[in-house]
């Protein structure tokens, strides 16, 4: 078994641990950023899909109490997902401008003044 010699070892790479550059820390929050557009779109998304998921427990009384039929309701039941995806390209959208997130989550609240 050979034993390495001094010769052999290369020598060691620049530490990166020390002060980081601007652009490596902008870059490090850029993608902070994205990750929480990404996860506060993932938490709308199943909180829309929670909320008409809901409504589908009821159909039995919502048949009865408004004499309509099953297929009616199912198309009530059907319009959440339906219009997400006509306003996911909106949202995508509006979230990638600056101050998007902000503005996306104001307008659905404009109305509740």
């Amino acid at each position: 078994r050979r034993r390495a010699r001094m010769a052999d070892v290369p020598p060691p790479l620049p530490s990166t641990a020390s002060a980081a550059t601007p652009s490596t820390s902008a870059a490090l929050t850029a993608v902070l950023q994205r990750w929480f557009v990404l996860g506060v779109f993932c938490l709308l998304t199943a909180h829309q899909g929670a909320a008409f998921g809901g409504f589908a427990v009821v159909s039995d009384v919502f048949t009865v109490a408004y004499g309509v039929d099953d297929e009616t309701v199912a198309l009530l039941l059907n319009y959440g997902p339906i219009f997400y995806l006509a306003a996911s390209p909106v949202a995508i959208w509006l979230l990638s401008r600056d101050g998007g997130l902000r503005l996306s989550m104001r307008l659905p609240a404009g109305p509740c003044r």
